[in-house]
């Protein structure tokens, strides 16, 4: 996963600028056995997901979020 993390203060930019990564998926029990499986992607990071503002679209946080979908398979 890439950066997600930070638009300027008044949510104004034109592009996703991310230089930081702070935003994270933890998972428990996977040292048990078993392989983890899934996908997770980030939203809120393009144009089209800003929303109205005051004046133009502006992003609706400061960063991305994370969609997440893991399985764990194969546990003993």
């Amino acid at each position: 996963m890439g950066f997600t993390c930070c638009h300027l203060a008044d949510l104004s930019d034109q592009i996703a600028p991310f230089s930081q990564r702070i935003d994270y998926v933890l998972v428990r029990g996977v040292s048990h056995g078993g392989n983890l499986l899934g996908y997770i992607s980030p939203t809120g990071d393009l144009p089209a997901d800003r929303v109205a503002g005051p004046e133009h679209p502006i992003w609706p946080s400061d960063h991305a979020g994370l969609i997440a979908q893991l399985n764990l398979t194969g546990r003993n």
